[in-house]
């Protein structure tokens, strides 16, 4: 993780181990073994300037909602089936709210980025080592640069717990520029980002 340094204020340690245990109960998927040594080795919280944050568990005192919480909030099931039913199962994020999740393909373990802005959805990588080896390597991956400097010099650095999220779904003719984003809690951003899906589906 040498492209996202952690923060020093907002980041907890974890195990793991006990992380991926929890996530098979709760969700019953299997844990890819170097999203647990990620775990391990990095912990959760921000990176990178807060310009990504990996969820943690309940107790991890950060400030956002812990992997648990954040992936059984009720619009998911507008969006996604349940993560043992073919679905993603959500453990990253960047500053934008553009979720970083794998889910099973039979026996194959693939990660996905999910924009809810425009309700998009790509493979970013077919098997964990090209995750955590090549993606997470480049810190501009998963972030254009030029729209990321723009809105932070206009709104400033991201707020803990917070979106950087635009103030008209481009999916309702809203753009990509910096003056468009606006800062809003990860509820509401996705709340209204799927109001709007709803509504351009009617």
């Amino acid at each position: 993780m040498a492209a996202f340094p952690r923060d020093s204020q907002y980041w907890a340690s974890v195990n793991g181990n006990e992380m991926a245990l929890a996530i098979q109960k709760e969700f019953r998927v299997e844990v890819p073994v170097m999203l647990v040594d990620f775990w391990n080795s990095n912990g959760a919280g921000y990176f990178g300037h807060r310009e990504m944050f990996f969820f943690g568990a309940e107790a991890s005192g950060l400030p956002r909602d812990s992997l648990f919480v954040w992936n059984c909030k009720p619009f998911w099931r507008k969006i996604y089936p349940p993560p043992d039913k073919g679905g993603p199962l959500f453990f990253g994020e960047t500053c934008f709210g553009e979720q970083l999740g794998f889910r099973w393909e039979d026996q194959r373990c693939v990660f996905i980025i999910f924009v809810v802005d425009d309700f998009s959805s790509f493979v970013i990588a077919e098997n964990p080592s090209t995750l955590f080896c090549d993606v997470l390597s480049d810190r501009f991956a998963l972030t254009d640069p030029h729209r990321l400097g723009g809105v932070q010099n206009l709104r400033g650095e991201l707020p803990p717990g917070m979106h950087y999220a635009p103030t008209l779904s481009p999916l309702m003719g809203g753009g990509q520029s910096p003056d468009g984003f606006t800062i809003e809690t990860p509820e509401v951003h996705f709340v209204t980002a799927v109001a709007a899906w709803e509504a351009v589906k009617k």
